[in-house]
């Protein structure tokens, strides 16, 4: 069954057709120049081949870009096999790219990039990166010769063993059970929206506490400007470990160590000295040094900044204008990728809606929904109590 077939680089031309006679192949040599044409004309395909090159020195932007244009419904594709060098740096930023959106038609592919092996590559003649292509030599001989040198290679044993020959060697007594070696755990990325306030910081303090039973948590604080995560770990007294973005940024090497050797569960990456940070970068770096070793790295992001496949928690505060605007802002598709917190913080309960039906039967009727996961939680300290357990059906 003939295929469509999308190839984005700089180290293939229209020469890959005579490989793939049956399918329908389209080559670009830039993302842009793939944006500039489904702009016009859509396009279905079931596999597409995007090289390293094509990314350019602007990685994270080109791939936050690409990201953007596989979610545009006039370009669909099933699956996306990325073509890499072993040793390029890009490589972190695309690994966390693909496992914080969730992807599974993703492919990351290394190899060396030139022609011959993407080439290879695409046709199905190379799906591995521990081959090389190989070129076929075809060497011409005289037959009189060649018949001399294979009478001088001599004639094939006479003798071939049998089975019970061959295994007459083998020691009789039983042999030991292999050991078993586990396989390395990656870090799972909980994600924390809502409307940026108290509520949102309450929660992932409430949440992050409630992981580092289960294993090592680390979680960055959004709230540059005030720094609310940080008052309320402080305030709380919750056992946790700081670490300021400015020595993320000034040696790199030696706070990834410290947080990899610390015996905290707790870890806290917070803002203090005001450098602005990328958000993004943080939590970039965080998961591809230390995805191994942690077990939860939270992330809170405002509602602009989901995308489409993440999964994630909504904070709701218990109240009306609050619900209302959260709803408001609520992005299209959400759908099987949230569940809602509804957080009962305020001190005055006139304003409150303190009933989980009341605060349901809103939500469902707003969100024209017939089901939805929610939970409103009585928050009368900064402390896990005894309903820490509810907090279980918010964890990925």
């Amino acid at each position: 069954m003939s295929k469509t077939v999308i190839v984005v680089s700089t180290h293939v031309d229209i020469t890959l057709r005579e490989q793939l006679p049956m399918d329908k192949v389209m080559f670009y040599e830039s993302i842009e120049e793939l944006r500039d044409y489904v702009t016009s004309t859509p396009i279905r395909a079931d596999i597409m081949y995007i090289s390293r090159d094509v990314l350019g020195e602007s990685v994270n932007t080109k791939l936050s870009y690409l990201m953007d244009m596989l979610k545009n419904p006039f370009l669909s594709v099933k699956e996306v096999v990325y073509v890499t060098e072993a040793a390029s740096r890009e490589i972190l930023s695309v690994n966390f790219m693909i496992e914080e959106n969730g992807y599974s038609n993703w492919t990351v592919m290394y190899g060396t990039l030139n022609r011959e092996y993407l080439s290879s590559l695409i046709s199905g003649t190379l799906r591995s990166e521990d081959v090389t292509p190989k070129r076929r030599a075809v060497v011409r001989v005289n037959r009189q010769d060649y018949l001399r040198e294979k009478m001088k290679a001599g004639a094939p044993e006479a003798h071939y063993p049998s089975e019970e020959e061959e295994f007459s060697e083998v020691p009789s007594e039983d042999v030991d059970e292999p050991q078993i070696t586990e396989v390395e755990k990656t870090c799972r990325i909980q994600t924390i929206s809502g409307l940026e306030g108290q509520a949102r910081s309450v929660f992932t303090l409430l949440f992050a506490q409630y992981l580092s039973y289960e294993g090592k948590v680390v979680v960055i604080e959004k709230d540059t400007d005030y720094l609310r995560l940080s008052n309320l770990m402080h305030s709380s007294g919750v056992n946790h470990m700081v670490v300021e973005t400015g020595d993320l940024y000034r040696d790199p090497k030696l706070t990834i160590k410290r947080i990899r050797v610390s015996t905290e569960k707790l870890i806290l990456i917070t803002d203090k000295d005001r450098l602005n940070y990328d958000y993004s970068f943080i939590g970039n770096i965080i998961y591809n040094n230390l995805k191994n070793v942690i077990d939860f790295l939270v992330l809170e992001k405002d509602f602009n900044e989901l995308s489409p496949t993440t999964k994630y928690v909504t904070v709701i505060p218990n109240n009306m204008p609050d619900i209302l605007k959260t709803v408001e802002q609520l992005p299209a598709i959400y759908a099987g990728q949230t569940s809602f917190a509804v957080l009962n913080v305020m001190a005055y309960k006139e304003a409150n809606l303190p009933n989980t039906k009341q605060v349901l039967t809103i939500l469902k009727d707003l969100l024209q929904e017939t089901e939805l996961k929610l939970l409103i939680l009585n928050v009368r300290s900064l402390k896990l109590g005894g309903e820490a357990h509810d907090l279980r059906m918010y964890v990925n």
